[in-house]
């Protein structure tokens, strides 16, 4: 938005982006720049600016009109200007008040403010705007980088549950493996203890078994012995028997 005393004021359409001379009711605010100025409402704002001359602190509207509303809104300015149109009666032309400001305005003391001082005051409202955009920039990373570092948390304290995890599994797979080990050694040691036992009774049984096959090899002798012994005494039993038959017979 440009708004000057000598030039008209003119606002910028953002649909074809071509300058344009609205029309308005009002006093124009006087030529300025740096200013704040929108439009609310079918009123046009314009608040604060500074020239080559002043600073300005003050706030001017402007009633801006559409076409369509062209001819109702000059009937009203007519009818306070005491022009209410043609009519049969006769009534006396009323005099406009029309002020005429032909005056100059009064040099400023203050030297004229250069280019320089123009882009520096550009400048200043870029740097507020700049400090802003870096501001809310740097509280947009801030969030970023604690969102970061609570994600750092969270992945370091899963890597250290996945290290504690990883932990107790090699300590289990370690009990395990003991276990297992310790499970086959008392396992070969018993198969071990048991073939032992198993061959000293195999051998004490052989041994048991090898003397009961002498002790009856030596019955069976004694009996077959014996029974010899026995025919013997029966055929010197009958051969006596006969020899005292004999005497008897003497």
């Amino acid at each position: 938005m440009t708004v000057q005393r000598h030039r008209p004021t003119k606002s910028i359409n953002s649909a074809s982006m071509k300058w344009k001379v609205p029309l308005y009711v009002g006093i124009p605010p006087a030529r300025r720049h740096g200013h704040a100025a929108f439009i609310l409402h079918s009123h046009l704002y314009v608040f604060g600016g500074k020239n080559e001359e002043q600073d300005f602190n003050d706030l001017k509207v402007m009633k801006l009109i559409n076409p369509s509303e062209r001819q109702p809104v000059m009937k009203e300015i007519l009818s306070e200007l005491g022009l209410q149109g043609v009519s049969h009666s006769f009534t006396p032309t009323k005099v406009p008040n029309v002020r005429y400001d032909l005056s100059e305005p009064a040099p400023s003391n203050q030297p004229r403010t250069t280019a320089a001082g123009v882009q520096v005051f550009a400048h200043r409202d870029f740097s507020m705007v700049r400090d802003q955009a870096m501001k809310m920039i740097q509280t947009a990373f801030s969030l970023l980088d604690q969102e970061f570092q609570k994600l750092d948390r969270e992945k370091l304290e899963l890597f250290k549950s996945a290290a504690a995890l990883q932990k107790d599994k090699e300590a289990q797979e370690a009990q395990r493996r003991r276990q297992q080990e310790e499970l086959k050694e008392m396992l070969e040691r018993h198969r071990s203890q048991n073939e032992a036992w198993l061959r000293a009774r195999a051998e004490e049984n052989d041994r048991e078994r090898r003397e009961l096959y002498r002790l009856r090899e030596e019955v069976l002798q004694d009996q077959e012995r014996l029974k010899e012994e026995q025919i013997s005494i029966q055929k010197r039993s009958e051969h006596l028997l006969s020899i005292m038959q004999q005497f008897k017979g003497m």
